[in-house]
């Protein structure tokens, strides 16, 4: 009997909540908060995040440096409003220390999963894989990796209570553990692909992107990865489905599969986000916005009025 399935997909999103393009002062259709209503979510449908969400936007800066201030985490909130169910982590989300990941980690309702990090402070909750049993009965194996370049680029006071330990060893450890455990197996992938993906020409040697040593040499079904902010719209690479959404929150993945009891068949989609979105965490998160707007000397309100709906959506 035939068992379908289906992910929504985003990385690399980068502070980016509301539809604000803070560079050039203007309106976009960008960000998490239009992402949310636009998530059809059932017992079949897994929502996930590839990494590097905290850092990239004034917002995100700004609430970083003012935390204790505000009662909401600006990223965790549009993720729950989302309904992320498994996330892992990206080398920019090491960038504010120890404690602002523990907090961001306490404030997400998903799943964090990252295979090859050692929580030595033990405050964090960070798994290295799981499975996920659909509402249909179908086992989804679901492991997270980060590239381990995060030890070469991170300043060692962030990383005093983590370790990094290697990505490709971590993926095929996890692999492993999964295979006799579930029906279909996924990686969400901190890096990108090392090879051009239709000439086979080596884009990177030094190991920061192992995208395609991981499918060429392990048995994921499919690998959702990260990092290089190129659009790699779904395509089949040494017997794995790979996918790579751009940066920013201005695009996002629908993936879509069925598995026939031996294999899977998955095909995928890029969607623009809309216009539209929920009023919350929308309204609780507004007050924030409007003073970053203020901090930036820009006036209050001025990127972020809504595109008027049609009918009010609720969360």
């Amino acid at each position: 009997m035939e068992k379908e399935f289906r992910f929504y997909y985003t990385a690399d999103i980068h502070g980016h909540i509301f539809p604000v393009n803070y560079a050039v002062n203007c309106a976009e259709d960008s960000g998490l908060l239009r992402i949310a209503p636009q998530i059809e979510k059932d017992g079949n449908t897994l929502v996930l995040d590839g990494g590097d969400a905290l850092q990239g936007t004034p917002l995100i800066q700004y609430y970083l440096m003012h935390r204790g201030e505000w009662p909401l985490h600006p990223v965790a909130s549009a993720f729950n409003a989302m309904g992320v169910d498994y996330f892992t982590l990206g080398n920019h989300d090491f960038n504010f220390g120890y404690e602002a990941l523990r907090d961001y980690l306490l404030s997400m309702n998903g799943l964090c999963l990252c295979a090859n990090i050692e929580d030595l402070g033990g405050e964090l909750n960070i798994q290295p894989w799981t499975v996920h049993t659909l509402a249909n009965g179908l086992r989804i194996g679901v492991t997270g990796i980060v590239t381990d370049y995060v030890n070469i680029w991170e300043r060692s006071e962030n990383l005093d209570r983590l370790r990094i330990t290697d990505a490709f060893s971590a993926a095929q450890a996890a692999c492993a553990a999964l295979a006799p455990l579930c029906d279909v197996r996924l990686c969400i992938y901190h890096g990108g692909f090392e090879e051009d993906l239709e000439t086979g020409w080596v884009i990177s040697d030094s190991g920061e992107n192992i995208a395609c040593k991981i499918a060429r040499e392990l048995d994921f079904d499919l690998l959702l990865t990260g990092h290089q902010h190129m659009a790699v719209e779904g395509t089949e690479f040494s017997g794995t489905y790979v996918v790579q959404p751009p940066a920013n929150a201005r695009l996002f993945f629908q993936i879509i599969g069925r598995w026939d009891g031996v294999h899977s068949q998955i095909c995928s989609e890029l969607l623009p986000v809309g216009r539209e979105h929920l009023e919350e965490p929308y309204q609780s998160l507004l007050p924030l916005e409007c003073t970053v707007q203020s901090w930036l000397d820009q006036p209050v309100g001025a990127l972020i009025q809504p595109i008027p709906s049609e009918e009010k959506l609720e969360a």
